[in-house]
């Protein structure tokens, strides 16, 4: 008898365990909290999480474009600068803080040529790139290196030879795997905060491969390759610890992948968890009811501090007619793998801020969401 009462009590631990181990996320609860008439197309947030920089134009009927830097804990300008027709006609798509965040560095992406500029937002001074490097893709958190794109591959700068314009040494994508694409290039370049590992995202200028993008991972102090995973967009955790990546539409992409986000083990590559993203309703006139649609994919990324929630942003396409028609935002809790938050709002910049409390939503206005 006493043999069978401690079997049950054996099983009911187990079970027990399971439960807890098996017991769903707390509840978490977002909601709009204001929106700023700030236009923030593209962005960067400081190292040390104080300091937003946005970057992007006006609604108004003569559009205007406008560089600013935010304060976090109070939500304000405290710089900023207008470019475009007023600065050299200058159109950035891009801007980074350096190492130190005394200043921030803006990149028109399109544009290989040195026509990169240096923003002090102390002095209000914005210069061109006088170094002797073409541009400046990624700076160490350090700043004792710098790392710049090339069509082959992957200069790397030591921070005093940024005016002679030698590079100390050279990652080539040629050796980075037994990727058989024509012509691949860099399109985007990252670095972790701990500055160990460099995240790229390759595309190819062949268009038979122009479908199948990846994300290639360095490792930062040999200089070694370490693995690739078939995405369009990624994001880093605040930590350095992981990886997000999802797909954004083209033709040649299944719908479905571009409902998909993947957590990975950023050190091995490993695949840790993933999460789906909703299926868009919408009301087609041409047969005159809702229609369930995959929605066009995801278009930008950002992760929590604590490494559970993941905010996205997508496109709709509409393939019949060959247009975009509607966006939207969402978050996704990744120990759960759903969607628990969405609404329907442009967002092609996404940023937790205040230790993964607020989420900025960036576009061409400013949306700041509470996290409960």
């Amino acid at each position: 008898m006493r043999r069978i009462v401690r079997l049950v009590a054996g099983f009911l631990f187990v079970g027990f365990g399971v439960m807890t181990l098996q017991k769903p996320a707390e509840a978490v609860k977002i909601f709009r909290a204001k929106t700023l008439d700030i236009p923030c197309e593209f962005g960067d947030v400081s190292l040390d999480k104080t300091l937003v920089a946005c970057g992007g134009s006006t609604e108004s009927s003569v559009p205007e474009s406008f560089a600013h830097l935010i304060d976090v804990s109070e939500l304000k300008i405290i710089s900023s600068f207008r470019y475009g027709h007023s600065f050299g006609g200058a159109s950035y798509t891009s801007l980074s803080f350096g190492a130190s965040g005394n200043w921030i560095f803006l990149k028109e992406v399109e544009n290989r040529r040195k026509d990169d500029s240096v923003w002090i937002p102390s002095t209000g001074v914005v210069k061109h790139n006088a170094s002797k490097v073409d541009r400046i893709d990624v700076m160490h958190p350090n700043g004792k290196k710098a790392f710049s794109v090339n069509d082959k591959g992957i200069e790397v700068y030591k921070s005093e030879n940024l005016t002679t314009g030698v590079p100390s040494s050279f990652i080539p994508l040629s050796n980075s795997s037994n990727d058989q694409r024509q012509e691949i290039y860099i399109q985007k370049l990252s670095i972790t905060q701990n500055g160990r590992f460099l995240v790229g995202r390759i595309g190819s200028h062949d268009r038979a491969f122009s479908h199948s993008d990846r994300v290639y991972v360095w490792d930062v102090e040999s200089e070694r390759f370490l693995y690739a995973i078939k995405a369009d967009i990624f994001a880093l955790s605040s930590d350095s610890t992981k990886l997000v990546t999802s797909n954004y539409y083209r033709k040649e992409v299944m719908a479905e992948s571009g409902r998909t986000i993947l957590l990975w083990d950023l050190a091995s590559g490993k695949l840790l968890k993933q999460a789906k993203t909703r299926k868009e309703q919408y009301h087609d006139s041409r047969i005159r009811q809702n229609i369930f649609i995959d929605h066009g994919g995801i278009v930008s990324l950002a992760i929590s501090p604590d490494n559970n929630l993941v905010a996205f942003a997508h496109l709709v396409a509409d393939d019949m007619n060959g247009y975009l028609f509607t966006n939207g935002m969402g978050v996704v809790d990744m120990r759960s793998g759903k969607e628990i938050f969405y609404q329907e709002l442009s967002s092609p910049f996404l940023a937790f801020i205040d230790n993964g409390k607020k989420l900025l939503a960036g576009a061409k206005k400013l949306t700041i969401f509470q996290i409960n």
